[in-house]
């Protein structure tokens, strides 16, 4: 992690974190609390550097969550197609 100084394990960084594989396999667990562990310093952090560099731009911090919404909003394609009963199941597309 660039502002912790810290190198982490992405092993589980795409895995199926879906309900139907729950409770979670032990590494997954403490793949999870690790990952998160700095969430909000990272945040504050990020956040902190953005208003700092916006230059004028009174938006940037704005236009960052909004282009972070956009890509976290889309579907992998690996998810794509939905098991029935889960997000409106019956195979019909999540989100393109």
């Amino acid at each position: 992690m660039h502002y912790c100084s810290l190198s982490t394990d992405k092993q589980y960084q795409l895995a199926d974190w879906r309900i139907r594989h729950r409770p979670l396999l032990p590494d997954m667990l403490h793949y999870a609390r690790a990952d998160t562990h700095y969430l909000l310093y990272v945040y504050d952090r990020v956040r902190a550097d953005l208003l700092t560099k916006a230059l004028g731009r009174p938006n940037l911090l704005q236009l960052v969550w909004d282009q972070s919404r956009t890509v976290a909003l889309k579907v992998s394609s690996a998810w794509a197609m939905a098991e029935p009963g889960f997000s409106g199941g019956g195979g019909q597309p999540l989100q393109q």
